[in-house]
């Protein structure tokens, strides 16, 4: 284990080590829980809805937020062809902001650590990112090796990681050329699930599978795939959250493995949508846009139709289903539906909103 010369030299107090691994193994999805027995078919409806019981209690009882964290967890970024799928980043707005500086890459806002603090307990590995104005500044979240030594960066993180963003604490002030840069490569990493590495003669940009959440207590500076606006019953309870890390309950040790045990078993299946139940989706699109024509109404367009069939096949996935359904293709368009009717009237006419 080794550090940045360069960056201890600079004096910069956010230096990430250096690991120089000499042989190294990837790790399976078996190997997430391999003291429990395997998944089997029937245990992924139990496991879901405990799943999804513990986050609706994190999120102060808004189980319409918590299923769709569930989806968020549950999202792989897969690769056919040239196209990218799969990924589904979220953005839940309406966190209560809090009025205590970030110092560190530690979560400051009771309730953003709460939500940090709740989502580590479910995936194997995951990182906190504040968008603290004097870190994003000093810090470097890209790779770089302009200077001879490749120097990480907070984005060169294993695929699968769970990257939660704290927006909460972004506070008015001037955001230098750094961190302009910074946002930027986070915004690449939520769009196209890359990361660029500085190197001397030319960037290069490395493929990367992660799961990023961005807490925000209005609409975001980041575009993600999808936003849920929590409740305000959510609200007031995550406002109430005690400043203490120690009041924060964690999972016990058995429950805590057999829902990591789930959620990489369910997100790793293989997944492919049947001939019939694409021309179902192809006709009932087709449908809607000739309704809202008619009644002159914003029509769906293929953004909302591509995040729809997304989240039906996260929905799939979570039920342990290696195809689509028809049933999890209705399940999507009403929790879509439930998602948009929260969205302030302002923003009910944008299709990603």
């Amino acid at each position: 284990l080794g550090a940045n010369t360069r960056a201890q030299e600079a004096g910069d107090e956010t230096a990430w080590p250096c690991i120089h691994a000499i042989y190294h193994s990837e790790v399976h999805v078996d190997d997430v829980a391999s003291a429990l027995p395997a998944l089997q078919p029937e245990d992924f409806a139990a496991r879901r809805a405990m799943c999804v019981e513990y986050v609706t209690s994190v999120l102060g009882g808004d189980d319409l937020a918590a299923q769709y964290v569930l989806l968020h967890l549950l999202s792989r970024t897969v690769r056919v062809q040239d196209a990218k799928v799969g990924k589904l980043s979220l953005n839940l707005v309406n966190v209560p902001a809090s009025a205590l500086p970030n110092t560190t890459f530690a979560f400051s806002n009771p309730a953003s650590r709460w939500i940090g603090d709740s989502v580590s307990q479910l995936v194997p590995y995951s990182v906190r990112v504040p968008f603290d104005l004097k870190l994003l500044n000093k810090s470097s979240f890209v790779p770089n090796a302009e200077q001879g030594d490749l120097r990480a960066g907070v984005l060169q993180l294993a695929a699968g990681t769970a990257l939660v963003c704290d927006e909460t604490c972004l506070n008015e002030g001037t955001l230098d050329e750094r961190g302009v840069r910074n946002l930027h490569a986070v915004q690449t990493a939520i769009l196209s699930q890359s990361v660029t590495y500085q190197f001397p003669f030319q960037p290069v940009e490395m493929p990367t599978s992660l799961r990023i959440l961005v807490l925000s207590t209005g609409k975001s500076i980041l575009h993600s795939d999808c936003v849920v606006h929590i409740s305000d019953a959510a609200r007031r309870f995550l406002a109430d959250v005690p400043a203490s890390a120690a009041d924060v309950r964690p999972l016990d040790p058995m429950h805590m493995e057999q829902l990591r045990q789930y959620i990489e078993c369910a997100r790793h299946l293989e997944f492919g949508i049947p001939q019939a139940v694409s021309d179902v989706i192809s006709t009932e699109y087709a449908e809607l846009r000739r309704v809202a024509h008619e009644r002159g109404e914003p029509m769906m367009s293929q953004e909302e139709l591509a995040l729809t069939v997304t989240v039906a096949r996260l929905i799939s996935l979570g039920k342990g289903q290696a195809e689509l359904s028809i049933e999890s293709w209705n399940e999507a368009v009403a929790l879509e539906l439930r998602r948009k009717c929260r969205n302030p009237p302002a923003s009910k006419k944008q299709s990603a909103e």
